[in-house]
């Protein structure tokens, strides 16, 4: 058998940082209607389009879906944003703070980044499952079970759990804050990016240009006149 076989989606890096780029999207996006919200953060979590929905997992996606019908969105979508925020923004240095790149260079720790400092993720029952890929073969997989039934608790719990996973091993330097809106966001290149949108990068230009204006005009009104020669 060869070894293409063994995997149904062998995860590489790109990949993963395609994932973290879309979670971190949805974390901090304000404009999706709560339901439509959720069912894109669902979409997310078990990685599948709702036009990938076959055969094999039309039945699990449906009861996915359904759970989180009743519950309060807009108060779930704040308090994910505090929880990544509580684990993962003591790691993230904060405007101004310089990253060393060197390998052989020794990094400094944020301050509040220290391990003892830090809150323990929470903790989430997994097991080992048997799961259909869409080739109709099975494979090994980690289960995280959510009831239908479930609560919000346990949600929160479960998206921390999947995305703490996913953050095991990633560079530090993928991941900023942006200096406009403050908001954690990936990069996936390489090369540094300071902002998290084009949209902050406008912004923060526009509130550039307005201080400087200001600053100028308010220079010109404390600047004293010459009084006239006689």
């Amino acid at each position: 058998m060869t070894r293409r076989l063994l995997f149904e989606d062998p995860l590489e890096g790109r990949d993963r940082l395609a994932y973290l780029y879309e979670y971190f999207t949805l974390l901090y996006d304000t404009k999706s209607a709560d339901q439509a919200w959720l069912r894109e953060f669902w979409s997310w979590f078990v990685g599948l389009e709702e036009q990938q929905v076959n055969a094999y997992n039309r039945q699990a996606w449906a009861r996915i879906m359904a759970v989180g019908a009743d519950w309060d969105i807009a108060q779930l979508r704040k308090d994910l944003r505090a929880d990544i925020e509580a684990h993962l923004g003591p790691l993230i240095p904060g405007v101004g703070v310089a990253l060393e790149t060197k390998p052989e260079s020794t990094e400094a720790v944020p301050p509040g980044a220290r391990e003892e400092a830090l809150p323990y993720l929470p903790e989430v029952p997994r097991r080992l499952i048997l799961r259909r890929g869409r080739s109709g073969r099975l494979f090994l997989a980690v289960g995280l079970r959510l009831e239908q039934n479930a609560d919000v608790e346990a949600f929160r719990k479960l998206s921390l759990a999947e995305v703490a996973h996913e953050l095991d091993g990633l560079a530090r330097d993928a991941l900023g804050r942006c200096p406009h809106c403050g908001h954690l966001f990936m990069r996936r290149r390489a090369k540094t990016r300071q902002y998290c949108s084009l949209r902050c990068v406008e912004n923060a230009s526009v509130v550039r240009e307005k201080t400087a204006r200001e600053k100028q005009h308010s220079a010109t009104r404390a600047k004293p006149s010459k009084g006239r020669k006689r």
